[in-house]
């Protein structure tokens, strides 16, 4: 089993960040941290098609640093910063087998 290491995103300003696209596998392990400095409000956000997101309902207008993880398939990922004044660090481990 390989491991997948990034960085999705270092936000400092209202807006979306870069999409992550994941690796298609059968057996799907993503963990993510999202980092908070400063003060802000985020969410994060899965896609299916890699064009519509929808918020993970875990990690919904946070605003401390947070973790968690997908163990179904998606296609994409990413952190929308929906206020404040700080940063957002946004980190991914996926697990390919």
């Amino acid at each position: 089993m390989a491991i997948r290491s990034f960085t999705a995103a270092v936000l400092a300003a209202v807006g979306n960040s870069e999409v992550a696209d994941v690796f298609d596998t059968e057996d799907i392990r993503i963990s993510y941290a999202v980092v908070v400095t400063g003060t802000v409000n985020y969410t994060v956000q899965h896609s299916l098609d890699g064009i519509n997101f929808f918020d993970n309902s875990d990690n919904t207008s946070q605003t401390t640093s947070q973790d968690g993880n997908y163990v179904f398939p998606i296609r994409a990922v990413r952190v929308k910063y929906n206020s404040g004044s700080g940063s957002i660090v946004f980190n991914l481990r996926q697990s390919i087998t």
